[in-house]
């Protein structure tokens, strides 16, 4: 299990990325940092515990549904006294924004040192940034208490104008030529990219094939079961295929089963697919033809191979009837190996993502 700090520092890591994917909408819904934490190798419990413990003693809050960094003094969103690895902040950027407000504050006086942030945005377009560069400085300012907001008007709390400029702390560095290492942004950017860009890319949500089959329940006319998937996805998932490789296999062929069982009347209606099967008896399908169903039609949502492996994970799932031992039906090896239960795993997430491709191609 991994320690907490490791986990806090990915998350923090994780809901500061998002500022820099989309700046003007930030933050991370809890099921999205969950994709992303998996995406990294961290675990759901794991994920869980951390999560609650940033809510309950800082480093995260809440607004609208999403995750996001509590202003805190801790958080250096907008200093550029250490030089940071990896670096996504453009420091001219932030330099541009901090003179523009002492400008207006020479001009106008503190209290009314303000400025509509379309307008400041487009401002710094004209002087040859890009918009998200300009909107990450804006956010990450208003995230430390350097800028304020009320009704798309920015302006200047006059302790910050205290601050050295960002270029003047940039030029501050000569005695720390150490950069400070994050590896932990390193690997939550693309994370963080893929799952910000999968909320209008018409992608399911979820990068990981079992999490984004539980958003296509009710668009298959069985959303009564979500509770019943999430579950068994859960008991899967920490299932360890070295220490319990026969449950490993049984829960992979049941979700495998389970995805394909409910594909059934839209695929048949839209291809062809799983033509023997009779609808109204769904109690009588059985794991083997729900495979070679989905082998079938004019466009079989499996292929070949993919039919053979389905059909090995059916065939290691049986070894838990005492009846098919004593006949025989396995021969010498009746035992379930972690290798087969890592490859059951492998399988059932590749059935499953053979349907959700499917599904893009036939969104009936």
């Amino acid at each position: 299990m991994a320690q907490l700090l490791e986990i806090h520092k990915f998350i923090n890591a994780a809901v500061e990325a998002s500022i820099y994917v989309n700046p003007t909408d930030h933050g991370l819904t809890p099921s999205e940092v969950f994709e992303v934490g998996r995406g990294a190798g961290f675990l759901d419990g794991e994920l869980r515990d951390a999560v609650n413990n940033m809510l309950q003693f800082g480093g995260l809050g809440t607004n609208d549904g999403r995750l996001r960094l509590v202003s805190d003094p801790s958080f250096q969103l907008a200093d550029f006294i250490l030089e940071l690895d990896p670096e996504f902040r453009n420091v001219k950027a932030f330099q541009f924004v901090a003179m523009r407000f002492r400008e207006l504050a020479r001009q106008f006086g503190m209290s009314e040192a303000k400025a509509n942030r379309a307008s400041l945005v487009a401002q710094g377009i004209e002087a040859g940034f890009s918009q998200n560069e300009i909107e990450v400085a804006v956010e990450m300012s208003l995230l430390v208490g350097r800028l304020n907001e009320e009704n798309g008007v920015l302006a200047v709390p006059p302790q910050a104008l205290n601050y050295a400029l960002p270029e003047q702390q940039v030029a501050g560095r000569a005695g720390r030529p150490l950069k400070v290492q994050r590896p932990e942004m390193s690997r939550a950017m693309p994370l963080v990219k893929d799952v910000v860009s999968r909320r209008t890319d018409g992608r399911p949500s979820a990068r990981e094939p079992l999490d984004a089959f539980q958003a296509e329940l009710p668009k298959l006319g069985a959303g009564q079961f979500m509770a019943w998937w999430i579950q068994t996805v859960s008991e899967f998932r920490t299932t360890d295929p070295l220490t319990m490789p026969t449950c490993a296999c049984v829960l992979a062929a049941g979700l495998a089963e389970a995805a394909l069982c409910f594909v059934v009347r839209p695929a048949r209606a839209a291809t062809g697919a799983f033509d023997r099967l009779t609808l109204d008896e769904p109690k009588t399908w059985r794991f083997e033809q729900l495979l070679a169903g989905a082998r079938h039609g004019d466009d079989p949502i499996i292929d070949d191979a993919l039919l053979a492996r389905g059909r090995s994970l059916n065939v290691i799932r049986q070894r838990i009837h005492a009846g098919r031992l004593l006949a025989g039906d396995f021969g010498a090896q009746i035992d379930t190996r972690p290798e087969e239960a890592r490859e059951a795993r492998i399988t059932a997430e590749s059935i499953v993502r053979r349907i959700l491709d499917w599904r893009a191609r036939h969104p009936i």
